[in-house]
């Protein structure tokens, strides 16, 4: 089978509306306004709406950082998961976060606007840069055919990657710079939290499934690189509060159990290399990557009830574009 291939004659550039001088200008703040009041008169008249009653509960309160500068790694089960988690931390005087969030939620202005006043985090995963590349290179969007032999690199169809890399030839030299240059950007906010008690909340899976998936090494790249704690965080029941893309739960009960904190002095030393995050890493870095970020989703396995722990069926199809667009 022979994929249709449009191709523009144009410049090769990644085509995002998340650029370096956008994440160079965003301004976290260590007592985030945005937080506080999203917090106030969104969240608080929502969870404690009796029509709405959204019961929150934390179970290992004893494992969070009090005094921020520590990564949350969370499972990710819905689109909301994290609100009631920022808000029962925000209720209880445990700090404030910022999150690490999907570049895409950057492309419509408002939202981009009200996602800064929260203290979030724009990441511009390889697969959006790749899609939005795709799209200023051809003048459409990739089919998921096309997405995959691009994503993989592999031979699943020779005669499209041979057409398309003809016409343009510096587009994954392009592709990796232009990440690592945003991921630059990316690890100095990061860091910059961090560094001023704020604790970073970051979901290692990368994009939503009901039960826990397999991760990815970006949360401890960041940890490696700035020795930060890994906490593991495991979130039930919140997909029943919000079933569907409605901002507002529906109202139920959601339990938070808190992992014992992964420390780079303690079980992770064996594992620690410095490294510069967020590019290419050599073999031995690379395996210690895995190592631990596999032990890092483990211990959030263990904090799960069983409807949300791993299952080899049903895993999420990663090779649509669509979760792109």
């Amino acid at each position: 089978m022979t994929l249709s291939l449009k191709i523009q004659p144009t410049e090769i550039k990644v085509a995002v509306v998340i650029t370096k001088e956008q994440l160079e200008s965003l301004k976290l703040h260590k007592n985030p306004k945005g937080q506080k009041i999203f917090a106030r008169f969104i969240l608080a008249p929502n969870f404690e709406n009796p029509l709405t009653k959204t019961s929150i509960t934390v179970e290992g309160k004893e494992n969070l950082a009090k005094e921020g500068g520590a990564i949350y790694v969370m499972n990710h089960t819905d689109r909301y998961n994290y609100w009631p988690f920022q808000y029962w931390l925000f209720k209880n005087h445990y700090g404030h976060t910022a999150t690490w969030v999907k570049g895409k939620y950057y492309e419509n202005k408002a939202m981009a606007w009200l996602l800064d006043q929260c203290n979030n985090i724009p990441v511009p995963s390889k697969g959006y840069l790749l899609t939005k590349a795709f799209i200023k290179a051809a003048g459409r969007k990739p089919t998921d055919k096309e997405y995959l032999a691009l994503s993989k690199k592999d031979k699943f169809n020779t005669r499209f990657l041979s057409r398309f890399l003809k016409t343009n030839p510096d587009f994954f030299e392009c592709l990796e710079s232009d990440f690592a240059d945003l991921m630059s950007k990316v690890y100095q906010l990061s860091a910059w939290s961090l560094k001023n008690n704020l604790s970073l909340l970051i979901f290692p899976q990368g994009t939503r499934s009901l039960r826990l998936t397999a991760g990815h090494t970006g949360a401890v790249q960041l940890a490696m690189a700035t020795k930060a704690p890994l906490i593991p965080v495991g979130c039930n029941g919140s997909d029943l509060c919000y079933p569907g893309n409605s901002p507002f739960s529906q109202g139920g009960s959601i339990t938070y159990r808190i992992g014992k904190p992964l420390l780079w002095t303690d079980e992770l030393a064996p594992y620690y290399r410095e490294i510069n995050p967020f590019v290419t890493q050599t073999p031995e870095t690379t395996k210690a990557l895995n190592s631990v970020t596999e032990l890092m989703m483990n211990r959030i396995n263990e904090l799960l009830d069983e409807k949300y722990q791993r299952s080899n069926l049903n895993q999420p199809d990663t090779s649509k574009v669509g979760r792109f667009i």
